[in-house]
């Protein structure tokens, strides 16, 4: 039976590479998003993982032209890089609202649909090693893994919940952040950043039954940064 797949904020970076990447595979994909270019071939629904009205649109939508779901991704985020002393306490609840309760908004719901399947939420290597320069994000991202460990708990056995943490990445959300990767690039040991691609290669196999004795973790894809 064809498997069908669920991205948060699939129409750019890692979301649309991952996307991509599940349709090489054979998987029917279905995204959501905020704002720009939706992507031709698939269902798109725009979607503010927030705001209950449109998690359950969204969930309205796949559960009448679909009837389940096998793989959910919560890859909807925002990063803002601002540092402590500049950052408004209403921006650091935005981050949390997006980055976490977006991802328990969408889950919450999505499982109603999943008989047994997998979950994977993106984190970051920031949710492992905290940055002053995106305490919001860092922590909001911390928050992600550990969700992942207690939905693990929850689900258990029927539907499999991981996290991925991934290094740097070439995407639009970091690339105006120069000196930062700069940084980043020259702690990490293969001295570059990441693809979108190789990133989302690891989401996919967290999301196939190639992944199917693995469940609770969060895997660093980072380039030796965090060695």
């Amino acid at each position: 039976m064809q498997k069908i797949v669920l991205i948060t904020g699939g129409n750019t970076g890692i979301g649309k590479a991952t996307c991509e990447e599940f349709l090489r595979k054979g998987y029917d994909v279905i995204i959501t998003y905020i704002s720009g270019k939706t992507l031709k071939g698939i269902d798109c629904v725009k979607c503010d993982v927030t705001k209950t009205k449109d998690v359950l649109k969204t969930y309205n939508f796949i559960k009448k032209k679909y009837g389940k779901l096998d793989v959910l991704v919560n890859n909807a985020a925002i990063l803002k890089h601002t540092r402590f002393k500049k950052l408004k306490t209403e921006d650091f609840k935005k981050t949390l609202d997006v980055n976490l309760v977006g991802t328990f908004n969408l889950t919450q719901k999505m499982v109603g649909l999943m008989k047994k399947g997998r979950i994977v939420n993106v984190a970051s290597i920031r949710g492992v090693n905290g940055n002053n320069k995106d305490m919001d994000y860092s922590a909001s991202k911390a928050a992600v893994i550990n969700l992942t460990q207690s939905l693990a708990k929850e689900l258990a056995p029927r539907i499999c919940v991981n996290s991925i943490s991934p290094g740097i990445t070439k995407t639009r959300l970091v690339s105006k952040y120069k000196k930062s990767i700069l940084f980043t690039v020259s702690k990490t040991l293969l001295k570059r950043v990441a693809k979108p691609t190789e990133i989302a290669k690891a989401i996919v196999f967290l999301g196939s039954e190639d992944a199917s004795y693995i469940t609770g973790q969060n895997l660093v894809v980072d380039g030796g940064y965090l060695c």
